[in-house]
């Protein structure tokens, strides 16, 4: 119920933002009031920011939270020529994943005095943004290289990963069996069976990096019907947290190598993707 009423706010607040581009963090602010919400109350940003990728309340069980639409008239009530900037707080940390010692990412926010407040597990992402995803390519670089590592950190990007791992590793034995084109049949249906079509934003490219592959786009999305494949092709060898580290590589490639056509080689550090 909590998800299902953000959601719908989310979607009502998204629906006025020419009226109203700005939001602003609202915690209650009493006793009962965590810490790390009330670390960010008052944090101003625009809709599209990537601190709500992760941030958008509900932040943990029981969060009363909320969020604040602004006008440009009333951003300038509270003396901001601006809203804020969260690429330089939004930073990559780890946490316990289970009792049995496993580790997870996801993304912290890092506040002035150096300490980095997270929100609860299983509360990392954005219920009502699931199906936006802004143009990254009209973005400063290096606020739409930060969003991207949000997005292949994000516990939505882990859930649909999930999701379509359960569909599809059941199946490997049946799929392997299947001739290229029934294989191609099968992968289509799992992913018609999705609520919606999803796409998360892999990486960013430099201008120098476009420049040598010859392409006019900056952003690499990665689709469902491209997990689809992957999961199925790869079976369990790459798993969703080798995606954490595209947004890197795809930003600041060592060297890149043509494969062959429309095929790229991004290597790092001893780390190759291909693309």
């Amino acid at each position: 119920m909590q998800s299902a009423y953000s959601s719908a706010r989310y979607q009502r607040l998204r629906d006025n933002v020419d009226n109203r581009p700005y939001w602003q963090y609202s915690a209650v602010g009493d006793s009962r009031t965590r810490p790390a919400h009330l670390a960010l109350s008052g944090k101003v940003y625009r809709y599209d920011d990537p601190f709500w990728a992760t941030f958008y309340p509900p932040n943990g069980f029981n969060c009363r939270c909320t969020v604040i639409a602004l006008s440009e008239r009333d951003l300038a009530r509270k003396g901001m020529n601006s809203p804020d900037d969260s690429s330089e707080f939004l930073v990559e940390v780890e946490r316990p994943a289970d009792k049995h010692g496993n580790r997870e990412k996801t993304i912290g926010f890092k506040l002035a005095d150096g300490s980095i407040r997270v929100t609860d597990k299983g509360f990392d992402y954005n219920v009502g943004r699931l199906a936006y995803k802004p143009n990254l390519d009209l973005y400063p670089k290096k606020l739409a290289h930060q969003f991207a590592k949000v997005d292949m950190t994000g516990g939505e990007f882990k859930q649909v990963y999930r999701l379509l791992e359960d569909k599809i590793i059941p199946h490997l034995q049946e799929y392997r069996a299947l001739k290229s084109q029934e294989k191609d049949v099968f992968l289509r249906k799992i992913r018609s069976e999705l609520e919606r079509n999803f796409k998360f934003a892999a990486g960013v490219l430099t201008d120098e990096t476009k420049q040598i592959i010859g392409t006019e786009l900056t952003t690499v999305w990665l689709s469902d019907d491209s997990l689809v494949k992957q999961i199925a092709h790869r079976e369990g060898q790459f798993g969703v947290d080798e995606y954490v580290i595209l947004p890197e590589i795809l930003f600041s490639p060592e060297k890149i190598k043509s494969k062959k056509v429309l095929i790229l080689s991004f290597i790092r550090q001893s780390t190759v993707l291909d693309t």
